[in-house]
């Protein structure tokens, strides 16, 4: 089974999921739902808007987890994935479908995320290439689960160069800090020709609600030919309707600037500096911590499920549950790897 975030507690607080603790003011009046639960909703009677907002070479999808299901069998087939380490599991299953292999690309090496090793990859790309193997990258970015956004233009630029079909999960990136937004399109040269998954589960709080986007010149027409009809559902509909019709900006604005200031609590803890709106916490005796949290009715991700060591992943949440966190993980902190100067 694939291990994801989330408990089915409902008195826990919990932090092993990471998504925006606050929902947008205009989708909290459902009383449409109840009209569109007894209807078909044709998302393409969306497409048109959404693309108006989002760009002419989007296409509208179930979540990043239908995209990746339609990457996994039509992109993915017969080739060389290759995909750094840690990140997202899903990433290795789906490439498990047809590919023709899997290289994992160690990026964290005694406990250090190391950017150079991405010299390895190219390396691995000419091997690959002269023998003639199609071959993929795929990869988070902001990193889940280190929350840390990289400037991925200049690696991105080559492996297109060298034939390499590149994926790029942005599902966090709305936590970005907009600067190094900014840095990195201006640097991306092959916007066209590579596959940006996008999410709205993350940015406005709703993992219940399954929808997102992919956002691909060269290969929208594959996705809109490939994703399942109705997959969205009357939920995802509402959403949609009432997204393209209020201005999500601003709340995206709110929570961003929110998130940076929670983040700025824990900052001895964050062993990696997150860009987003979750951190990882080495720790020395894990199970000892998970069960000290779990003792106050608190769930946070075990990471070993990342292939990355001793390490737990927290979501920000609500000022109050942060807090309360907060002083639970000083009573432990002999358990806690923590950062100089934090």
């Amino acid at each position: 089974m694939v291990i994801h975030g989330g408990i089915r507690e409902k008195d826990f607080l919990d932090f092993s999921i990471s998504v925006n603790p606050f929902v947008p003011e205009w989708f909290e009046d459902l009383s449409k739902l109840n009209e569109d639960l007894r209807r078909y909703t044709y998302i393409e009677w969306l497409e048109e808007n959404f693309q108006n907002t989002f760009g002419n070479d989007t296409v509208i999808v179930a979540g990043a987890m239908e995209a990746l299901h339609i990457i996994g069998w039509e992109f993915f087939k017969d080739s060389v994935v290759f995909i750094p380490v840690p990140n997202y599991y899903e990433y290795f299953r789906v490439a498990s479908f047809s590919s023709f292999g899997i290289v994992k690309v160690p990026m964290v090496e005694n406990c250090e995320y190391k950017v150079e090793n991405f010299e390895k990859l190219l390396k691995l790309v000419e091997k690959y290439r002269k023998i003639g193997k199609r071959m993929c990258f795929i990869t988070s970015n902001p990193n889940n689960p280190t929350g840390i956004f990289l400037d991925l233009s200049e690696l991105l630029n080559t492996l297109v160069d060298k034939g390499v079909l590149c994926i790029i999960d942005e599902a966090f990136l709305d936590f970005v800090d907009e600067e190094k937004l900014r840095s990195f399109e201006n640097n991306l040269k092959v916007s066209k020709q590579i596959i940006r998954l996008r999410t709205f589960t993350k940015s406005f709080g709703l993992p219940g609600v399954r929808v997102g986007y992919v956002k691909s010149a060269e290969y929208k027409n594959v996705f809109l030919s490939r994703r399942m009809p109705w997959a969205v559902g009357g939920t995802g509909y509402v959403f949609l309707e009432k997204l393209l019709a209020n201005d999500w900006k601003d709340f995206l604005k709110r929570t961003k600037k929110y998130i940076k200031n929670e983040m700025k609590k824990f900052a001895s803890f964050d062993f990696f500096k997150s860009d987003a709106n979750y951190f990882m916490v080495k720790v020395k005796e894990i199970d000892k911590v998970l069960d000290f949290l779990r003792l106050h009715r608190i769930s946070v991700r075990d990471a070993r499920s990342f292939e990355i060591g001793d390490f737990i992943r927290i979501g920000i949440k609500d000022s109050q549950a942060n807090d309360f966190l907060l002083e639970k993980l000083k009573e432990i902190s002999n358990l806690l790897v923590m950062k100089e100067g934090g």
